[in-house]
């Protein structure tokens, strides 16, 4: 695997990891809001697109993996 590729996919991790903690980052803020505006489906939304992501992220590791090493 060449070098471009290589980077297209650690950058392609890079901001999956980015995304996860922005995402985190919204629920945890949103849990803790005073006005508690958040509801149950927010939540479950919210969770159902980290959990995506997440699982993304473990495809493009393993794909990394498996063709640099």
């Amino acid at each position: 695997m060449n070098k471009k590729v290589q980077n297209d996919y650690i950058i392609e991790i890079f901001q999956d990891f980015c995304e996860i903690e922005s995402l985190t980052k919204v629920l945890k803020d949103s849990i803790n809001n005073e006005n508690r505006l958040l509801s149950l489906p927010d939540i479950e939304n919210t969770l159902e697109i980290l959990i995506t992501k997440m699982v993304n992220t473990k495809i493009s590791l393993n794909k990394y993996i498996n063709n640099c090493f």
